[in-house]
């Protein structure tokens, strides 16, 4: 809401300022700024008040182009456990510990419903397989998670990326059951039969 609406957001939550877009390098920059106490009109990526309640807007941040730099979420910090109760959040699955993952940003459509890409662009960008399975094991090996939805707008945006993703989960003997969201002309017999081979 506050990408999409920014001036409406920051004067219905009474803030002093806000994070426009992809969140992780601003919010470092903007947090690094407070601690230091210098002025907000350097970080990319905000819109905020300033000592005379004036709404100034930042420069446009340029989206994260190397997804693997993104640390894995810091479930730790949180009562994780909490989140993982049954029966999950895939419809008609029941799942002891399920959470959500994210392999991609960006979405090419122009479905009516979807506003992904006010915060996300139209252009996908991947994280690699590797950065994926070891968050997956990450996953399974410190939270018991058994089921995980994939949140990308469309997880098979790229045959030759979720053919090697369902792949690698079945060489490297990962039980895992997923669910995921797709776009009707990303897939195809060929690729819904490996998918449910590699645990959709």
């Amino acid at each position: 809401h506050p990408t999409a609406l920014p001036e409406h957001s920051i004067d219905f939550f009474e803030a002093d300022c806000i994070v426009i877009g992809e969140g992780e390098e601003t919010m470092k920059h903007l947090c690094h700024t407070i601690q230091q106490g210098t002025s907000l009109d350097k970080v990319e990526g905000i819109l905020y008040r300033n000592t005379s309640g004036e709404l100034k807007r930042t420069d446009h941040r340029k989206l994260i182009e190397k997804l693997d730099t993104i640390p894995f979420p810091a479930r730790h910090l949180i009562e994780f456990d909490k989140y993982l109760f049954p029966p999950g959040v895939i419809r008609g699955y029941w799942s002891e510990n399920c959470t959500s993952v994210m392999t991609s940003r960006g979405c090419p459509y122009q479905c009516i419903w979807c506003g992904s890409q006010i915060i996300f662009g139209r252009k996908v960008r991947r994280r690699s397989i590797g950065n994926v399975i070891q968050e997956i094991e990450l996953l399974k090996g410190k939270y018991k998670v058994d089921t995980i939805w994939f949140i990308d707008d469309t997880l098979t945006i790229s045959k030759k990326w979720i053919t090697d993703f369902c792949n690698q989960l079945m060489m490297e003997n990962i039980d895992l059951k997923w669910g995921c969201q797709a776009h009707v002309e990303t897939v195809d017999e060929e690729t819904m039969v490996l998918m449910k081979k590699a645990g959709l």
